[in-house]
């Protein structure tokens, strides 16, 4: 039974009150030790993905998209969506190919380690967007042994994360850059080293992991299906399985809610949206309209157990009793104040209280906010706030 650790960064202040705070500073969610018993809880900060620009404002849209539909939870078989998953085949070439890369990488540049990459790990590599072609249907939501939930993906860069945790390092670190379609030497950052470190601990690696990214800002909605479009591109996929639960969020209960949009923060990527109408983002942005009314978009609200059991196999009845154990559940928040209704729920149900007790490892990494953020949160106030 893992042992709960806090974070090297648990203790530096929460929130982004301060203009000397850096936005992404993950830290340990205390009042869950008794709760995540036999897990382990780190805590670690992302980087920025590439910025939008204004004008991307225009994408807004007034109706929720298919979300709804298109992820109902069950797992299709169907043969049009083969495609969108590795076989146990794929993986053992990412693996073989990446040993070998490895073991014969002394000397070698750094543009060498990437075209071997490009030429042994990834024989199909877009390397434009022009040269990815648009998946119709979309890729499903299916199953797995090992799953990463990301709450709050906002442009993506998680992904980004989990694929560079699995990318050879030879002549230093490399970065996958989703958006551009380029692989480059690059500086890993806190969240890369921390997958790869709960990764490692769990004999895995990034192909051997479904990822499903959940954000609700529509800005992002068309560059999300574009990295979805360009994993299912690559062969074999540099992760088993991807997709985004797009103009969705986190929340206590599963439903309809309303996402309050932070339309300012354009070089953060508007990273304060939260369904928080008194964020001080979403105020800022309220102030910058017409005084009147919030933006805000209407999105679907998705609990931490309803992703778990849409997703995991060790929560599948229906799966065999090997399925079930030995799975390995990452998760990530970064939702703006929105994490402690979320976090309540999955503590409420006991749901990875379960899975773990099943013979299944869960890692939790979570951005915490303060009321200077946020505004009043009477959740906050019933678990005492933050230290």
């Amino acid at each position: 039974m893992a042992v709960i650790k806090k974070g090297p960064f648990a203790k530096r202040n929460t929130g982004r009150g301060s203009s000397s705070l850096t936005k992404f500073l993950f830290f340990l969610l205390g009042f869950f030790i008794v709760i995540f018993v036999g897990m382990n809880v780190s805590s670690s900060m992302n980087d920025n993905g590439a910025s939008l620009s204004e004008a991307d404002l225009t994408t807004f849209v007034s109706a929720v998209s298919n979300t709804v539909s298109a992820y109902t939870g069950t797992s299709s078989s169907s043969s049009s969506h083969q495609a969108y998953t590795n076989s146990p085949a794929d993986k053992a070439a990412i693996k073989s190919s990446r040993s070998a890369i490895e073991s014969s990488c002394t000397g070698l540049s750094a543009d060498a380690v990437v075209d071997r990459i490009q030429k042994e790990m990834f024989t199909t590599l877009p390397t434009t967007a022009v040269t990815v072609p648009i998946h119709t249907p979309r890729p499903d939501v299916r199953k797995c042994k090992n799953v990463i939930l990301d709450f709050g993906a906002n442009v993506g860069d998680t992904l980004t994360h989990v694929i560079d945790a699995g990318i050879p390092k030879c002549a230093g670190e490399l970065h996958m850059n989703l958006h551009d379609r380029i692989m480059a030497p690059g500086k890993w950052n806190r969240v890369t080293k921390f997958l790869k470190k709960m990764m490692d601990a769990t004999k895995n690696k990034p192909e051997d992991y479904c990822y499903y990214g959940i954000e609700g800002n529509p800005v992002f909605t068309d560059r999300l299906r574009g990295i979805e479009d360009y994993i299912h591109s690559i062969y074999p996929k540099p992760v088993e399985h991807a997709a985004f639960f797009t103009e969705s969020v986190g929340a206590g209960e599963v439903g309809m809610t309303k996402l309050y949009l932070d339309t300012v923060n354009t070089k953060e990527n508007f990273w304060g949206s939260s369904i928080m109408e008194n964020h001080q983002d979403v105020r800022k942005s309220k102030e910058a309209g017409d005084g009147k009314e919030a933006p805000s978009h209407d999105v679907m609200g998705y609990t931490i157990t309803k992703l778990m059991e849409m997703t995991l196999k060790g929560l599948d009845d229906s799966a065999s009793e090997e399925e079930k154990m030995g799975g390995h559940f990452l998760m990530k928040v970064d939702i703006e104040g929105g994490e402690y209704a979320l976090t309540q729920e999955v503590v409420a149900s006991k749901a990875l209280c379960k899975y773990v007790a099943a013979g299944n490892t869960a890692d939790v990494i979570i951005e915490t906010h303060s009321q200077r953020v946020t505004g009043p949160n009477p959740l906050m106030r019933k678990f005492g706030g933050w230290k």
